[in-house]
């Protein structure tokens, strides 16, 4: 009995090609590219990298990483005898990036400040940190977590925070990115002030600076007491000349809300930064109502012009009567 000639079928692979490019003892560029399944497999090559080198269903060739391929768009030909089709990929060195501080409490009640650098970059950029000194690690003050792209510090003091700066440095193979890290004690850059239409609700708002610890806020008054709401309807809280707190806020807030001013009274407010139990400078303050008088600064500024004044007078007056007897000379000459 004859046999006749086994036959193959030709079926193309899954879906569409995919391309890759990862990095190689930090030092070469491993550019990938599959197109997996498919009978026979589609055969797959590089030819802006390479003119000889190919390979079936998953391809890789690994290449020193030079200047010329920052930016520089790879394309992957996929031949296959049903289909004929490609997949770019680009290679990038890391990006200019800026940290971002986040500032918590943990359950044991340290301050813990979080420092993230994330810099955009092909292949993805290995991240290490450093204190100025050193090469950080994991232990009892520092935490990496696993993509090492976020250093966490523990302390329960504020001002060991403050005596290091923080680097880190965002590498792949093309290049690398770093950005230092000086941390502030509790601050406030600026605050404003806004009432309702009615002048008995008022809206205070802040902002920290970027590299500020802070974990919460005091927000104090001085001045008549609020109007409190009671079942028999509005009743009248103690007055105070000094400031004291009204409200406190965690360490997210950004903005609060003050009720029951009477619109016909002046009433001044400040917010206080805190680091746990460490108080940074007030912010300005903030007054509102009729007037309430001239204020210091600038019941001062009228003092200090007085005698300023007072002095031109004299000396407009000196070259009065100086001109006047130098005229009246003139004429009995």
């Amino acid at each position: 009995m004859k046999l006749l000639p086994r036959s193959f079928s030709t079926e193309r692979p899954l879906g569409t090609p995919v391309c890759s490019v990862q990095s190689v003892n930090n030092t070469e560029l491993q550019y990938q590219c599959q197109w997996l399944a498919g009978s026979p497999p589609a055969q797959l090559s590089f030819p802006v990298l390479s003119n000889s080198s190919s390979g079936a269903a998953i391809f890789s060739l690994n290449v020193t990483a030079v200047n010329t391929l920052d930016g520089k768009p790879v394309t992957c030909i996929a031949d296959h005898p049903v289909e004929k089709t490609n997949c770019d990929i680009t290679a990038r060195s890391p990006a200019k990036f800026l940290p971002a501080v986040r500032t918590t409490v943990d359950s044991e009640g340290k301050i813990v400040v979080s420092i993230r650098c994330v810099s955009e970059a092909s292949p993805t950029a290995a991240v290490l940190w450093t204190d100025g000194h050193r090469a950080l690690t994991n232990g009892t003050t520092y935490q990496i977590i696993s993509d090492a792209t976020q250093l966490n510090i523990h302390h329960y003091n504020v001002s060991n925070f403050l005596l290091n700066n923080y680097t880190c440095v965002c590498r792949n193979p093309l290049g690398s990115q770093s950005r230092q890290t000086r941390l502030k004690g509790p601050s406030i850059s600026d605050s404003s002030l806004f009432p309702n239409q009615n002048g008995t609700i008022i809206t205070l708002t802040w902002e920290v600076p970027p590299m500020s610890i802070v974990t919460g806020f005091d927000i104090q008054m001085k001045g008549p007491g609020l109007l409190s709401q009671n079942h028999h309807g509005i009743e009248d809280r103690s007055a105070s000349s000094r400031f004291h707190t009204i409200q406190q806020k965690p360490g997210s807030a950004r903005s609060t809300d003050v009720f029951y001013l009477d619109p016909d009274l002046t009433y001044r407010f400040r917010v206080i930064p805190k680091a746990r139990v460490t108080e940074g400078e007030p912010s300005k303050v903030l007054k509102i109502g009729p007037g309430g008088g001239l204020s210091g600064p600038a019941i001062a500024g009228i003092a200090a012009g007085i005698p300023c004044s007072l002095l031109v007078l004299l000396l407009l007056l000196g070259v009065v009567v100086y001109l006047w007897i130098y005229c009246d000379n003139k004429r009995s000459v």
